[in-house]
């Protein structure tokens, strides 16, 4: 990665936090999913550093009806981190190294005299990942700042990396959250005896629907309306991989199975064509496979909302499956909810994953 040096650091970076703070004296971190708390001081959140560090952290999340940002950014200078903000479950400080203003003294401290030396020695050194340092269940990032204009193209250069590295902490926390309490280990076997693939059901998920090549899981609320939906066919060409021929086959599978209103057997789900869905090749557990994130809505336009989705072969079966995440969940935030419904699908496996 140019530019970037990932850092684990075990000894030789902090004077005292770990001594003040031992593992058993740690409370449990805190915040709301996807947020960031970021520690900069004033003058560089007013210029260019803090712009890019908005355009990284602030960018909107494709596929929603409504803009929301990747993450919820929360700016404080280092002069108020202290209390309980330390604590926060994603933590980023930018470490100007060279700079002897006594704004940054509480950041600068962390370090021992000795890694602040070999820090500024170091231009290559941009990101140093701790965990737990003030608090249990805690990411910490530090960004090195050598030089201001430098910086500010390092963020630039990196922020995919950055987006990527805090989404899959944020993942990794919602998955065991998600199955924290139990799964719905009754309908998962289901699954797996008559359909010949694995999927984690999260509690509460019930059966609304199933054929001989079709089920679709919900979990609905008053407010959320959480549903998953896997259906399959006999794999043919490669041709079947094309984005037109995908998403003709959802729209089959929706029409043929995803009801709008149970009283109205002509009312059913269709992809919304005015926001075309964003189709990528991915890589899905090991496996070749195309990803959707788009739009959903009802024939009579009644309803809509996000959806994710997925479309792999197992070759084992030679069978082509179509995996879809949806939510309906109107005047709700929606980002942390599609995310969800992302982990839930890559718990999917199939028969030739299972087997291996």
């Amino acid at each position: 990665m140019r530019n970037l040096v990932l850092i684990i650091l075990l000894s030789i970076l902090f004077s005292s936090c770990d001594k003040i703070i031992g593992d058993n004296a740690k409370q449990k971190a805190r915040g709301e999913s996807g947020e960031i708390v970021l520690v900069l001081d004033s003058a560089r959140w007013a210029e260019n550093i803090g712009q890019e560090l908005r355009i990284t952290f602030r960018e909107t999340v494709d596929g929603l009806p409504r803009d929301e940002p990747m993450f919820d950014l929360r700016h404080i200078v280092p002069l108020t981190f202290k209390g309980i903000l330390r604590n926060a479950k994603n933590l980023v400080l930018v470490v100007p190294v060279n700079d002897k203003n006594t704004e940054n003294s509480r950041i600068i401290n962390l370090f021992t005299n000795k890694s602040i030396d070999s820090l500024r020695s170091n231009e290559d050194i941009f990101f140093i990942r701790r965990k737990d340092l003030f608090a249990k269940g805690q990411e910490v990032v530090f960004l090195i700042n050598h030089n201001d204009e430098d910086f500010a193209i390092k963020i630039n250069e990196n922020k995919e990396y950055i987006r990527s590295f805090f989404n899959k902490v944020e993942e990794e926390r919602a998955l065991k959250e998600m199955y924290s309490v139990r799964d719905e280990k009754l309908i998962s076997n289901r699954i797996l005896e008559d359909y010949k693939f694995e999927l984690r059901v999260p509690y509460s998920y019930k059966i609304a629907s199933s054929s001989n090549d079709f089920i679709w899981l919900r979990q609905p609320g008053q407010r959320i309306d959480n549903n998953i939906f896997v259906a399959f066919k006999d794999y043919t060409d490669t041709l079947d991989f094309q984005n037109d021929r995908i998403i003709e086959w959802r729209n089959q599978i929706c029409e043929l199975n995803l009801y709008g209103d149970p009283e109205n057997p002509n009312s059913y789900i269709v992809t919304e064509s005015i926001i075309p869905p964003i189709i990528t090749a991915v890589n899905f557990n090991g496996n070749y496979s195309k990803k959707l994130i788009g739009l959903w809505k009802t024939n009579n336009i009644s309803m809509g909302g996000p959806f994710v989705a997925y479309v792999l072969v197992d070759e084992s079966l030679n069978r082509m499956y179509y995996i879809e995440g949806f939510l309906y969940s109107p005047g709700v935030d929606q980002r942390e909810l599609v995310r969800e419904l992302s982990i839930i699908l890559r718990t999917f496996k199939t028969q030739g994953q299972i087997s291996s």
